[in-house]
């Protein structure tokens, strides 16, 4: 039992005391204090009825049935195993479905299936939730099976350990649609494992969906919820000191709906409030948050707690975000990252109002909890905007608006992300639109805000991350502000800057605006990527643990290469496969590049050939497997570069002018050839215009990790920096390969 110190009190584990709820599900329609200037209306959302959900599954609750049969509709069962839509035990709604079976031979299986019609190349988020009565021998899956025409492609699979859950757990993942499949065939069974074997599972709320929202939680926004209108589907309830709970549409954060918690008359380190128990990953890095809005607290504290658990439910490790105050009316972001500790199978996510002395009592409300695998430490919820909230606004985000001429809306990039739009016109002067998040802090901690921005137009306006930071009490402290007053060129830039939050801080709220500096201020921004860390770097994504969707390039850097020349620019895992070859081809099916993993180097081959399909040119370039820190790190390589010209990735920063900086990166050159490895940073006004450079160059190969670093101080007129690691061709042909990890761009 693992103990978290309060004073001279200790809080005890949480216990699993909860129960099961029964309800009759309702067909909703998902919907998608403080401020500057006092001019923007209320935090609070309304219900939306209008955006409906996007579950590709049918009958996913289990809900519809016909003939008394006990199979549900759109469902088909398999194997030799017992079948009941049961109502004794379900997580949403009112029915679930129930499979049972006994000595079946080893890997056979009992289960549901669904088949459904997929997009190639498309991401997707499957989950469901299991509750597994009792099983000897034998797991329980969420399958998936891909096919193009009838024929395999591929599958994904998660799974149970062999023994009973003892409540609803939530099961599944992520992925990507393989290439070329055009079906998927879901599964939820039980396998034997010998053939002395036997189980029960009742499955509930299965679900795919077309998404690059990450998080494992399912009813994240407690947009569905039971007839009694207390609680929110696919949640438990603990009833120990007579709780009160509420499915409730408004003060709703996103969509159109959200959780309510009361309780009174809690002793010391009591507590009473809403669990859901998912299966993780043991070992992978992780981000978990969520939204609060606390009316009141005397004697207690508001936390969400996080018990990591084995699967025989001994616990792993602890989590613990709180806040001990009324939140003043607003929704408040609680967010910490961490790891998945080892041996660990469950997490089990809790939203709780806790005693700190006698007679403690609370009233709050709960919004887009989220628990994903990550690498960044960001203390904003949803700072990609993947999860989609409502009235055009990514879940967790609050609008800002001091008039009627504006449009929020959720709009997909060539390169599959989702990012928020904001369009606004006729803005009085000072007044501003744009979105915002409070978030908890820690006092006196260095920190980073970011936000990837791009300025289309603007005009009487500027565009501005903003943070003010308040005491718990809601008074006023310091702010931090950069900004924008002119168009990104059709990019999108890191708009970021650097502190210390004040000493008597509890929280900031944080702004990505359009100002208006005049009458009839007028703007159409992109917001991306948004991040609070307590960290110096300006540089996102710097230590290249992220990819963008669906491929092996880094997420947030620019990649550069020159057409005709042959180059690949990619992520590589720490561990990957060994003895593993692999080919591309050309259009007429010659052979252009061919990759060799053996122990800790690659070998990797480019040919070329003329246009008889001669070979005319073979060249081998040997690298390494090696990461300088974490798990993956940035593989560059060109060859045939002509002179002058370069391979590489870059990314564009927002700078202050006249400011010592810092830029580095770890770099390992394993191969150069009529070539140099350079770090390169331009900077340019805010016009656009070339004002300076500064350059670092590496001409030897050596085969290891080097730090290579530069010092200087911003130009008085540079606004911008694009900084760039790259391969320069010093000759006719260059070549070359080098590994990049740990970049960062800091002022002194």
């Amino acid at each position: 039992m693992i103990k978290k110190k309060m004073g001279v009190n200790k809080e005890r584990k949480i216990s699993m005391t909860f129960r099961v709820k029964k309800k009759t599900i309702y067909l909703l329609a998902l919907c998608l204090v403080f401020n500057l200037i006092g001019m923007f209306s209320s935090d609070y959302i309304m219900a939306d009825a209008s955006i409906g959900t996007d579950n590709l599954v049918k009958n996913s609750g289990f809900e519809v049935i016909t003939n008394g049969s006990s199979i549900a509709d759109n469902w088909v069962s398999h194997g030799v195993g017992s079948f009941e839509v049961t109502s004794s035990k379900v997580s949403g709604g009112s029915k679930a479905q129930k499979v049972s079976m006994s000595n079946l031979p080893t890997n056979q299986f009992a289960g549901v299936s669904q088949t459904l019609s997929v997009k190639s190349g498309q991401p997707y988020n499957m989950n469901g939730r299991f509750y597994i009565e009792s099983i000897s021998n034998a797991k329980v899956q969420l399958y998936a099976d891909f096919f193009n025409a009838g024929a395999f492609v591929d599958c994904k699979i998660f799974e149970l350990p062999n023994q009973a859950t003892g409540q609803f757990v939530t099961l599944g993942g992520t992925g990507s649609v393989p290439e070329g499949a055009t079906s998927v065939v879901i599964y939820a069974l039980i396998r034997s494992s010998s053939d002395v074997n036997s189980g029960a599972f009742i499955t509930d709320n299965i679900s795919f969906q077309y998404t690059n929202d990450t998080n494992l939680i399912v009813n994240s926004d407690y947009e569905n919820f039971s007839n009694t209108l207390a609680n929110s589907d696919d949640w438990d309830y603990t009833t120990s000191y007579n709780p009160t709970f509420s499915s409730v549409a408004y003060p709703s954060l996103s969509g159109a709906r959200a959780q309510k918690i009361k309780v009174s008359s809690l002793p010391v380190i009591g507590y009473a409030g809403i669990l859901q128990k998912i299966k993780v990953d043991p070992g992978k890095s992780f981000q978990a948050s969520g939204a609060l809005l606390i009316e009141s607290l005397s004697n207690a504290k508001a936390q969400i707690y996080i018990d990591f658990m084995s699967s025989s439910s001994n616990y792993t490790g602890t989590t613990i975000l709180e806040y001990a105050k009324p939140t003043n009316g607003t929704y408040m972001t609680l967010s910490d990252s961490g790891q998945i500790p080892k041996d660990t199978t469950y997490a089990v996510i809790y939203v709780i109002i806790r005693g700190t002395g006698n007679n403690g009592s609370g009233s709050m409300y709960v919004d887009s909890l989220n628990f994903h695998y990550t690498k960044e430490a960001n203390l904003f919820n949803n700072g990609n905007f993947e999860a989609p909230g409502s009235n055009g606004l990514g879940s967790g985000w609050l609008p800002s608006y001091g008039n009627d001429n504006h449009t929020y809306r959720l709009v997909s990039e060539s390169y599959g992300n989702t990012v928020q739009q904001i369009d606004a016109s006729n803005i009085k002067a000072n007044e501003y639109v744009g979105i915002s998040q409070m978030l908890k802090v820690v006092p006196a901690k260095k920190y980073t805000m970011s936000g990837r921005l791009k300025v289309d137009r603007i005009s009487n306006a500027r565009v501005q991350l903003y943070a003010d930071f308040f005491t718990g009490s809601g008074a006023f402290i310091d702010a931090n502000i950069v900004e924008l007053p002119a168009t990104t060129q059709g990019g999108y830039i890191t708009i970021s800057n650097t502190g210390t939050i004040p000493s008597n801080a509890d929280y900031a709220r944080v702004y990505a605006i359009i100002r208006a500096t005049s009458g009839g201020g007028t703007a159409s921004i992109y917001v991306d990527d948004m991040r609070f860390s307590y960290s110096s770097n300006l540089i996102d994504n710097s230590d290249f643990e992220v990819s963008n969707y669906g491929s092996v390039t880094p997420l947030n850097w620019t990649i550069h290469k020159p057409s005709g020349v042959e180059a690949e620019i990619r992520l590589l895992e720490n561990s990957p496969p060994k003895d593993v070859t692999t080919n591309s081809y050309s259009a007429a099916g010659r052979l252009l590049n061919q990759t060799l993993i053996k122990g800790t180097q690659t070998y990797n081959t480019s040919y070329k050939y003329d246009l008889n399909g001669n070979l005319t040119k073979k060249s081998t370039v040997i690298g390494t497997l090696e990461a300088f820190h974490d798990q993956k790190s940035l593989e560059v390589r060109g060859f045939g570069i002509p002179a002058n010209q370069f391979v590489g990735v870059s990314q564009t920063l927002r700078v202050i002018p006249e400011k010592s900086y810092m830029v580095s990166g770890n770099i390992n050159i394993s191969m150069l050839h009529q070539s140099k490895v350079q770090m390169y940073i331009d900077f340019y006004a805010m016009d656009g215009s070339f004002v300076s450079s500064s350059i670092k160059d590496i001409t030897e190969a050596s085969g290891k990790y080097m730090l290579l670093s530069n010092e200087g101080v911003t130009p008085s007129k540079a606004v911008f920096a694009t900084v760039y690691f790259l391969i320069r061709s010093v000759g006719d042909s260059g070549a070359g390969t080098f590994y990049l990890d740990s970049a960062s761009f800091d002022y002194r």
